[in-house]
């Protein structure tokens, strides 16, 4: 079904895009689209990372790289000897590694760019609200599935059905109105997006307490839409709040930084964290359940950034890429 829905109407449209024509946007570069799509990937991917330390700050930046495995794989090992969990905690320990060098790498070669995302301390709380959010987001996702076919008796074919559809509709609906809603709140309070993530991260608590302890299937259906919907509400103003909090050339790897550690983290501690106290448990409902406590750092984390955001204005934000070297 996501073949046909999505995936082969995709093809036609990429093969447009090859012949959509840019604007002239008075910005020339001798560096080709495909040679920076190998520089990024050195930069993010071993063993080639450990080339591109080298290459940008030699022995001494790759001793440092060095020292972050070794950290790594202390802490992997640790993690594994609790858990037994191999694949586990080397796949997450490989994805944790990606992402630290990525910075280094920034750092090394773009200075202001790190200065704004990697360096920044707003930036920072930023990501790591948004990672610790879908961390609860991705675990009922996941495991959404098969809590309705256990407890529920729905066959795979319904499941598919109606979580696929309820899940798009309120998604839909929420990045819609809830970039509407951004956009107007900002207006008057530029912590908008932050609060709006806030009130969805404590909206996604009952939408999913009432999946767990639904009575019947038509009420854990409908607090699965509430989770698409809460899921998708505060997304546009948190994606439109990073282009922010850096300069226009450096939207696209502000996007991509914050992504890689959300989709590094939430994928890989959400729904591991609710099958393992399922696991230990003998019980979904209790791993669920579990997940939930990680809205505690994650209110945090939003109340902290809050208490920055009124500083960080277009004109603190210049100032503090050209104190790390930019030309403006």
């Amino acid at each position: 079904a996501a073949l046909f829905t999505v995936g082969i109407p995709g093809l036609p449209l990429a093969i447009a895009l090859l012949f959509i024509r840019e604007p002239d946007r008075h910005f020339r570069s001798d560096v080709s689209g495909a040679h920076i799509v190998v520089r990024e990937f050195a930069a993010a991917l071993p063993p080639f990372t450990l080339v591109s330390v080298y290459l940008l700050r030699g022995m001494r930046g790759l001793l440092r790289n060095l020292g972050l495995v070794a950290v790594l794989a202390i802490v992997v090992a640790v993690l594994i000897r609790a858990t037994g969990d191999y694949a586990q905690w080397l796949a997450f320990g490989l994805g944790a590694y990606a992402v630290v060098t990525w910075g280094q790498v920034q750092k090394y070669r773009d200075l202001p760019l790190y200065r704004l995302t990697f360096g920044d301390p707003t930036y920072l709380l930023c990501v790591a609200a948004v990672a610790l959010t879908a961390c609860i987001i991705g675990a009922f996702s996941v495991w959404g599935a098969p809590f309705a076919m256990r407890n529920f008796a729905m066959s795979p074919v319904q499941v598919g059905l109606w979580l696929g559809l309820l899940h798009m509709t309120g998604a839909v609906i929420g990045v819609i109105a809830g970039g509407w809603l951004t956009d107007t709140w900002k207006r008057r309070d530029p912590r908008a997006p932050l609060s709006m993530n806030l009130i969805c991260l404590l909206c996604l608590l009952p939408s999913g307490a009432l999946m767990i302890f639904a009575p019947s299937k038509e009420v854990f259906l409908f607090g699965y839409f509430l989770l698409g919907l809460f899921s998708a509400l505060w997304s546009g103003g948190m994606a439109a709040l990073y282009q922010d909090l850096v300069l226009p050339r450096m939207r696209g790897a502000a996007a991509a930084s914050q992504s890689l550690v959300a989709i590094v983290i939430s994928s890989g501690i959400g729904p591991y964290w609710a099958g393992k106290v399922s696991t230990l448990t003998g019980s979904l409902n209790a791993g669920l359940l579990s997940i939930m406590v990680l809205a505690i750092p994650a209110a945090i984390v939003l109340l902290l950034a809050m208490q920055r955001i009124h500083a960080e204005t277009p004109e603190a934000r210049r100032a503090l890429a050209r104190g790390a070297g930019e030309q403006i």
